[in-house]
């Protein structure tokens, strides 16, 4: 038998890598919705949004989460009480900081995306 090492185009995509995936068909349904956007990954040093959006006069701050399948919960699931505050924390941060967006609504969304390629499952907005 005789081993051999996989090729870049074999090789297994990172967690990142398929994160990067899910975001994308996220991003991909929120502009097909009517959405633009604003940011993606955006940081502050408590929370990261995975994405900003902007449709009508308001602005969306999305979670997404990815499962590959659903045998182990749905990814909404992973987003706590905790997370949604921090959410809320980084959207004020992100008006404070872009002064453009001050007289724009707020509201939290959570996508849940999965399959491989990845598709939206269901969107949901948080309280």
């Amino acid at each position: 038998m005789r081993l051999t090492k996989k090729s870049k185009n074999q090789q297994k995509d990172t967690t990142r890598q398929i994160g990067d995936k899910g975001e994308q068909a996220a991003a991909d349904w929120l502009v097909a919705d009517g959405h633009e956007i604003i940011e993606r990954n955006w940081r502050t040093r408590y929370c990261e949004i995975d994405i900003v959006s902007k449709k009508d006069n308001v602005l969306y701050f999305t979670e997404v989460k990815y499962r590959k399948n659903d045998n182990f919960g749905d990814g909404l699931a992973a987003i706590t009480n905790k997370k949604q505050q921090q959410m809320r924390f980084a959207a004020e941060i992100f008006i404070a900081k872009n002064a453009q967006y001050e007289s724009c609504d707020m509201q939290m969304l959570a996508i849940s995306v999965d399959g491989n390629p990845p598709v939206v499952k269901e969107c949901v907005v948080l309280e």
